[in-house]
């Protein structure tokens, strides 16, 4: 695709369309919740019954490390893999085909890690090559972009013709081992290559190792997100409970909240105590371990697990007011640095991947509320 030049009226329309109302709604205060949701019934087992498993033991294709998991409306199930994997299964979990094509050519990825689902498209960021991919449902290329010389890492949203990009930037450190805070900025990416930064602050966190000749870190949280139709998009980052809104509408942070929440304490294993000496570590597990969209409301996985019941799952409405909580009775639970293995839901269903004590990697899909 050619890249046209910023036309001037369009592109300062763009510009003003998109700042002023962001800055006026990135002022909303946070919303305090209490530690306790206002359902009677909160705090119960909600049943989940399995109805499929896609298993990868007839050789025709492999789950290696899986990276993102998604449903079309006809129920086609979209699987990416960090190793640079798109497949694509229907709806009763028979595999189709690899929708992802290896190279540096048009409709070719390097390197991706999450997609979206979009008007029966598929758009996902190549964040090697620095472009965007828009296929149809069977794999076929409908759109390349180009993202010029910004580079991005994290394709958030797309709507009406604007992409919402994440890129990071490393504040200046002091040389020392620990826990350092990474700058995350959201920006709005117009057609014609306008980019516009949003007042969205993301910030994560890394675990840093300062050596007489090596510097490694390794990754605390990750931007957790939750697309709620294709206007809404809940978003995380921080270790302790945090949530914001971002409309896409009106391009900007309209909801901030959280709930009090009692840390789940950390504790590294025998073997690992000694990395986590050198490189520093939180004291407790990130309180917001997932972000899912359950009709008209988000479910928050947390770091709370119970081992006869499963994770500790809150319930907010999209006004930011926690009005319940229940267990989520999933196997092999494991609290994890930077978010569960993918996870979705679709109507009455949640797909998720798990894996058995061979690491063997399986998807299946539950049906929620157990019976049908």
């Amino acid at each position: 695709m050619i890249r046209q030049k910023p036309g001037g009226l369009m592109s300062l329309i763009f510009w003003l369309v998109l700042l002023v109302p962001s800055v006026v709604l990135y002022s909303q205060s946070i919303i305090e919740n209490p530690e306790k949701p206002v359902s009677p019934n909160a705090g119960r087992v909600l049943p989940l019954k399995e109805v499929m498993r896609i298993t990868d033991e007839k050789g025709a294709f492999f789950f290696k490390q899986p990276g993102c998991l998604r449903v079309a409306a006809d129920g086609s199930i979209f699987y990416g893999d960090w190793d640079k994997f798109l497949y694509k299964f229907t709806a009763n979990g028979k595999f189709e085909n690899n929708l992802a094509r290896k190279g540096e050519g048009p409709g070719e990825v390097r390197e991706f890690g999450e997609f979206l689902l979009e008007n029966e498209k598929i758009i996902l960021d190549d964040s090697m090559s620095n472009k965007i991919i828009t296929m149809d449902l069977e794999g076929n290329l409908v759109d390349e972009f180009n993202l010029g010389s910004k580079r991005f890492i994290n394709l958030i949203a797309f709507r009406n013709g604007t992409y919402y990009l994440v890129d990071y930037f490393r504040k200046d450190f002091e040389r020392k081992s620990g826990l350092k805070e990474i700058g995350h900025d959201l920006y709005a990416v117009s057609r014609n290559g306008e980019s516009v930064k949003m007042p969205c602050a993301l910030p994560t966190t890394e675990s840093v190792y300062y050596g007489d000749r090596v510097t490694s870190s390794s990754p605390v949280t990750a931007i957790q997100k939750a697309e709620d139709e294709d206007r809404y998009v809940y978003l995380s980052s921080t270790q302790d409970y945090l949530i914001k809104l971002l409309d896409l509408e009106k391009r900007g942070i309209v909801q901030a909240f959280r709930r009090a929440y009692k840390h789940v304490p950390f504790e590294p294993k025998v073997s690992e105590k000694q990395w986590y000496r050198d490189h520093g570590y939180p004291d407790h597990h990130n309180d917001v371990q997932k972000l899912l969209v359950h009709g008209d409301f988000l479910w928050v996985l947390t770091s709370t697990i119970e081992k006869d019941k499963g994770i500790l799952t809150d319930v907010f409405d999209r006004e930011g007011k926690y009005i319940d909580c229940f267990y989520l009775p999933l196997p092999r639970l494991k609290r994890n640095w930077i978010g569960f293995p993918p996870m979705t839901v679709s109507g009455s269903f949640l797909y998720t991947v798990e894996w058995n004590d061979d690491g063997d990697i399986f998807i299946v899909k539950y049906r929620i509320g157990g019976e049908a």
